[in-house]
């Protein structure tokens, strides 16, 4: 769909970026991937659960025709199992064919990337067996960046650059991968930064306020952040693409309103009724209608989502402990 700048379909979005659905719980417009590629190398940014990464693999060597000797880095937005939880997979299956390949990331992701049990223990009470699975990788496989720091590809111009533009808030280590070309902001992958897509047709969002870590303040004030870099293009975790700055910016100031509206929903429910599961149900029965495509989820999974989002801000209003 070109109405709004949103595209859903994987193909080339700017002359360096190409977007790939992940096909992520075997159904599409979940979950995206994105392609950096230069005429000398090839950069991987997300790659989703351990379950997704042979689509992600025959989407690059079958249906672009790039070799895997020449992706260099791979780039995680944040530690999660549905953005970067199969990592350890697609660096083993990588290194057959580059042994220098790394996964290029902040310290904060590192070591959340190590130590994955407890994040799985708590996602699987979500999503249940869908999550795949989480290994700690070896320090081998890592080359630590800072937030912010320039990162010179082999095949771009002088104009051009990527770097992880820091944007805590859906969790400590989040940060936004970040094309710039001639001074202007090319490409940002805003992976969980701004909310989630869910109808194909509007800039709506929902929110993203995942258990334990989601800080409502940090993440207005890197969603603020965000927004001052003007991106042409943007691309979500979930999902799909908004071509066009005034599009982007539309779609990131929707969320910035809504993540608002959301925590003074949450907020003012619980007082009326202290009972998680009635604030999910007065949220999905008065404020979820177009933000969400009931034909394109299903909504019993729709409804854990929901109760996850709840609770976050629930957990960051002081209201629950987490889990």
């Amino acid at each position: 769909m070109k109405s709004l700048g949103i595209f859903h379909s994987s193909g080339l979005i700017t002359n360096n970026v190409i977007h790939i659905d992940l096909e992520q719980y075997n159904s599409t417009e979940v979950c995206s991937a994105f392609l950096v590629t230069t005429p000398e190398s090839n950069v991987i940014l997300d790659c989703g659960t351990s379950n997704d990464v042979p689509t992600l693999l025959t989407h690059i060597t079958t249906n672009l025709r790039i070799s895997l000797k020449k992706i260099k880095y791979l780039i995680p937005t944040h530690y999660h199992f549905d953005h970067f939880g199969g990592g350890w997979f697609l660096w083993k299956q990588i290194k057959e064919y580059n042994p220098e390949v790394k996964i290029l990331t902040t310290l904060k992701t590192k070591e959340q990337l190590q130590e994955p049990t407890l994040h799985m223990k708590r996602a699987g009470r979500t999503f249940g067996n869908m999550i795949g699975e989480m290994q700690g990788i070896p320090e081998e496989a890592f080359e630590i960046i800072f937030p912010d720091e320039e990162i010179l590809l082999p095949g771009f111009n002088e104009t051009q650059s990527l770097s992880l533009v820091p944007s805590p808030g859906h969790c400590d280590d989040h940060v936004c991968p970040t094309l710039f070309n001639n001074y202007e902001t090319e490409f940002m992958f805003l992976g969980e930064a701004a909310g989630t897509r869910m109808n194909p047709k509007n800039l709506l969002t929902l929110g993203t306020s995942m258990p334990p870590e989601f800080n409502f303040t940090t993440y207005v004030q890197s969603l603020e952040r965000l927004i001052k870099f003007n991106p042409k293009n943007i691309g979500l975790g979930h999902f799909g693409v908004i071509k066009g700055q005034e599009f982007a910016l539309q779609l990131m100031k929707e969320n910035l309103e809504f993540t608002h509206h959301f925590r003074t929903f949450v907020k003012d429910k619980y007082e009326e009724k202290n009972e998680t599961k009635w604030i999910v149900d007065q949220f999905i029965e008065h404020e979820l209608e177009g933000r969400v495509d009931p034909s394109q989820i299903d909504m019993r999974f729709l409804t854990r989502i929901i109760v996850a989002l709840v609770y976050g801000q629930l957990i960051d209003l002081g209201f629950r402990k987490p889990k």
